[in-house]
């Protein structure tokens, strides 16, 4: 009994160490999207938070929009990246 609660414990520690972001309605919208229109994607992407996540195939994307993230992502702390 421990051994499956101990597993839930760490599934839902793992998935909530990812930014939000929005769903796909379909496989696909977000590579569509990222083709046809841009700072529609980038936009939506935006209003989730300052950090936000899609996945497009088997990569997981990242947005940060807050300029203290950015700063600290390509200046402070660059080698990390």
């Amino acid at each position: 009994m421990s051994d499956s609660s101990s597993l839930g414990t760490h599934l839902l520690r793992r998935q909530s160490a990812r930014p939000p972001g929005p769903r796909p309605r379909y496989p696909g919208q977000f590579l569509v999207t990222l083709a046809t229109d841009k700072l529609a994607l980038f936009q939506g992407l935006a209003r989730t938070g300052d950090v936000s996540q899609i996945r497009i195939g088997p990569a997981h994307v990242a947005l940060l929009s807050h300029p203290d993230h950015i700063h600290t992502m390509l200046v402070a702390k660059q080698r990390s990246f």
